[in-house]
């Protein structure tokens, strides 16, 4: 199934309490491709992340790429070399670009979350207990949250609601990862949830569900909060459409980027 990168800009007008126009832009053919881009994450004024999936030989294959911005579009993305993997994906970035998280994937599609401190060599994946034996662990975003490290991820693993689950834990000083932790039935349903991002400006957790798939497939929602403290969520209804929208991420509090297979989709 294709997808789009799509660009939306949220205006929020002073003084008044709850107002916003959202403008949505299909980025570039340098990006867009008939296969599927995702996950695209600006990190600086001019520079960003995305993954690009293709057919190759039956079974979709995920590689990262770099893009820079010139003269207000994106360019043609480069390979971003994470090691030798079967799939790269779901690229996240801590806010000072000192570590980097992303999916390992392997010829099955089976996902464990990876590790890279920037401009160091080393790939590691971490530990047992963030990717759990017999379960699918993906979709690492970092953030920050009451002055600590927070990793959210997508799992399906066993103790949660059901299909796949946000789950998150606690980093601490030293580097140590806490024990993973369900975000809650404010967040999480019977099915699958999925591409988490915190958005540091609003605190507001925003993720993809199926939930509603007889109507409107994969579709994007919020929920105010942090941690497994959450009001209950809702859906975005200035993003979605009747077809997949998934992979939100903010640049700053009034823009941000998803992927969508809604036309004109490649």
């Amino acid at each position: 199934m294709s997808k789009i990168f799509v660009t939306f800009i949220l205006l929020i007008i002073p003084f008044v309490l709850f107002s916003q126009e959202v403008e949505i832009k299909h980025l570039p053919t340098t990006i867009n491709t008939i296969g599927a881009e995702l996950n695209f994450i600006q990190i600086n004024k001019d520079s960003a992340l995305y993954t690009s999936s293709t057919l190759e030989n039956g079974k979709f294959q995920s590689l990262i790429f770099r893009t820079k911005l010139k003269y207000g579009e994106w360019g043609a993305g480069k390979y971003y070399n994470l090691g030798e993997a079967f799939s790269y994906a779901n690229i996240s970035l801590s806010k000072k670009e000192s570590s980097i998280y992303f999916s390992v994937i392997d010829e099955l599609g089976n996902g464990k979350i990876a590790f890279k401190e920037h401009k160091k060599s080393e790939t590691r994946l971490l530990q047992n207990k963030i990717n759990l034996e017999n379960s699918n662990n993906t979709h690492p975003h970092i953030t920050r949250y009451n002055d600590k490290n927070i990793l959210y991820f997508a799992s399906n693993r066993k103790g949660g609601f059901g299909g796949f689950d946000i789950w998150f834990c606690i980093i601490d000083r030293l580097g140590n990862y806490g024990e993973p932790i369900n975000a809650g039935e404010k967040i999480n349903t019977k099915y699958n949830e999925i591409t988490p991002f915190y958005n540091i400006w609003n605190e507001e957790l925003f993720f993809s569900s199926n939930r509603d798939a007889k109507n409107n497939g994969i579709d994007i929602y919020k929920s105010k909060g942090g941690l497994n403290l959450w009001n209950t969520s809702e859906k975005v209804e200035e993003l979605n459409s009747k077809e997949d929208d998934l992979y939100i991420s903010f640049y700053d509090k009034y823009s941000g980027y998803f992927s969508s297979n809604r036309i004109p989709s490649l």
